[in-house]
């Protein structure tokens, strides 16, 4: 993958991004809403998390500071 374009995302607005992992699935969601897929058995394998954030061009001054929050993060197994 080369990436996602989530740039319509609006600021100051708060998103709930999700991650689902089954056997080779891997979901990605944001608000309950699917946004990518990914097949492959070698993700059987346990995953660490892991959220971080690119900047892929100049940045204006009067757009800096920027801020990147994470509010809270759950993680669980499904029985």
């Amino acid at each position: 993958v080369n990436g996602l374009d989530i740039s319509n995302l609006k600021k100051g607005k708060w998103y709930i991004f999700s991650v689902e992992k089954s056997g080779g699935n891997f979901t990605w969601k944001i608000n309950e809403t699917e946004i990518f897929t990914l097949q492959n058995s070698e993700l059987k394998e346990k995953l660490h998390l892991n959220a971080s954030s690119i900047v892929i061009q100049d940045v204006p001054t009067q757009n800096l500071p920027a801020g990147f929050e994470i509010d809270w993060v759950r993680c669980y197994g499904k029985k």
